[in-house]
């Protein structure tokens, strides 16, 4: 049986995105939380929370059966590129989401390093 999720959606999209799987510490053992990471704009017809941390972004937090959908995705659509110990990032092997991200960020880079050569 099939299931219509919200990451499955994304995924069928086109959108760019990347999935983050985050180790969190507890007393004696950890647990995992899977989630997307994709640009506002490209989601904002999906229920995905703002970024604290990155305000062009939006992520959205993965229910056990969509982890398990992007488990049996993971090697076939997925490259892993981060590792490290506080988690691992993987970006569609299409399309990656920092490129992306970066290719949007440059006009305002651009800027930035004009303003900067001004010397206001």
């Amino acid at each position: 049986m099939k299931i219509d999720s919200t990451y499955t959606k994304i995924r069928d999209s086109g959108i760019c995105f990347a999935v983050v799987k985050n180790q969190i510490r507890l007393i004696s053992n950890y647990s995992y939380e899977y989630f997307i990471v994709a640009i506002s704009k490209d989601v904002n017809k999906f229920n995905f929370s703002y970024c604290k941390t990155f305000p062009d972004c939006a992520e959205y937090t993965l229910s056990d059966i969509e982890i398990k959908q992007f488990k049996q995705d993971e090697n076939k659509l997925f490259n892993k590129v981060i590792h490290n110990k506080y988690g691992r990032v993987f970006e569609l092997k299409k399309r990656s989401f920092k490129a992306y991200r970066e290719s949007l960020l440059e006009p305002f880079i651009s800027d930035l390093e004009e303003i900067k050569k001004l010397k206001l």
